[in-house]
């Protein structure tokens, strides 16, 4: 069952789909990796900057956002890659041999055969780890850089933006998908259509998963969209691919 009923309209109706055997890559593509398909001449160049693609933001949240690119930073390879846009996402994908997961594909990856609310069940509670979220660090961090972010909870995880992949063991699913709740929120091959039109036509991308940037971990229906050109520091991907035997 796909959705959310106590979800936002964007996650509504809650309905049955049908998904084929896949792979799905335990961890989100770090900037190591992805820098390793800039070198082959394969992808592109990761942004230094986040690009809002012609939403009005101001120029603190700007910063952050730019300070949250991993792709130029030494001590940051480990982390997500991010600052960069759904182009270059499927462009990795494919240079790897595989490709963006589909929206039916990564929500299934996060609630498993049971049908979870989160990938570690149906409690929102973090009080076990939790996933990478805006807590006490990232407020700290947002406040000295002059961007307002709304009250956080008193615990600190330690990462003010990204974190190393799989720094969190509560983010993992039981079979062993790590930072679908939190780190970087991440694109899908998916057009974002409200499930009611299923058909629509539209630029937009659908992007799945909450961020360090966002206040609480993302639920496995969690949805949004997004236009496929714009890069933050707080969007990353992983890739997935068809079981063998699929086409």
């Amino acid at each position: 069952m796909m959705g959310n009923k106590l979800g936002t309209f964007r996650e509504l109706p809650v309905h049955e789909v049908t998904v084929e055997a896949f792979a799905i890559e335990e961890h989100e593509v770090t900037a190591a990796q992805y820098n390793a398909c800039v070198a082959a001449g394969a992808c592109s160049a990761p942004g230094r900057t986040g690009n809002f693609e012609g939403l009005e933001v101001s120029e603190n949240t700007q910063k952050l956002s730019d300070l949250a690119c991993t792709g130029y930073d030494r001590a940051r390879q480990d982390h997500p890659i991010t600052c960069v846009d759904w182009h270059q996402a499927s462009a990795y994908c494919a240079w790897i041999g595989r490709r963006l997961p589909t929206e039916e594909e990564w929500e299934f990856a996060a609630r498993g055969e049971e049908g979870r609310t989160f990938v570690w069940g149906d409690d929102e509670s973090l009080d076990q780890g939790g996933a990478n979220t805006c807590e006490q660090s990232c407020l700290r961090f947002a406040v000295e850089v002059g961007t307002y972010v709304a009250a956080a909870p008193k615990q600190s995880d330690g990462y003010p933006m990204t974190a190393p992949s799989k720094s969190f063991p509560h983010d993992r699913t039981p079979e062993g998908v790590y930072d679908l709740a939190g780190n970087v929120t991440e694109w899908t091959a998916s057009p974002f259509c409200l499930y009611s039109e299923p058909d629509c036509e539209t630029e937009m991308k659908a992007i799945r998963g909450a961020s360090w940037f966002m206040m609480g971990a993302g639920s496995a229906a969690r949805r949004d969209p997004v236009k496929p050109a714009l890069t933050l520091g707080s969007f990353g991907f992983r890739c997935a691919a068809n079981a063998q035997g699929n086409k």
